[in-house]
């Protein structure tokens, strides 16, 4: 099993913000755009879920809403063409492939 890290939270993040923008979409839920932390010590702290509860969510939006694979880094023309061509969901699909010797 890989661990997701916040790195990980944070890319898909990142992405979801540039795509919903592009789009002119708000985020579904505050955390699928980067958290700003308050820089006046009077605010109080904003709460980020754990990365290992959060990352599944995240994933499946940019899969299910732009066809986009963080493991692949590619975003696919449809969902049809990431079935074809994304090995899967999982970082561990996409190492499994990576094993794959495909020039025989």
């Amino acid at each position: 099993r890989v661990a997701i890290t916040a790195g990980w939270v944070k890319k898909c993040q990142s992405l979801c913000e540039v795509m919903d923008k592009k789009c002119g979409r708000e985020p579904p839920h505050y955390y699928y755009w980067p958290v700003i932390q308050p820089t006046d010590e009077d605010e109080p702290e904003v709460y980020e879920p754990d990365p290992e509860d959060i990352f599944p969510h995240l994933n499946s939006y940019i899969r299910a809403t732009y066809s986009y694979c963080i493991w692949c880094g590619v975003e696919y023309n449809d969902g049809d063409d990431m079935r074809a061509n994304c090995p899967g969901d999982t970082y561990l699909k996409h190492e499994e492939t990576e094993d794959t010797d495909f020039n025989d």
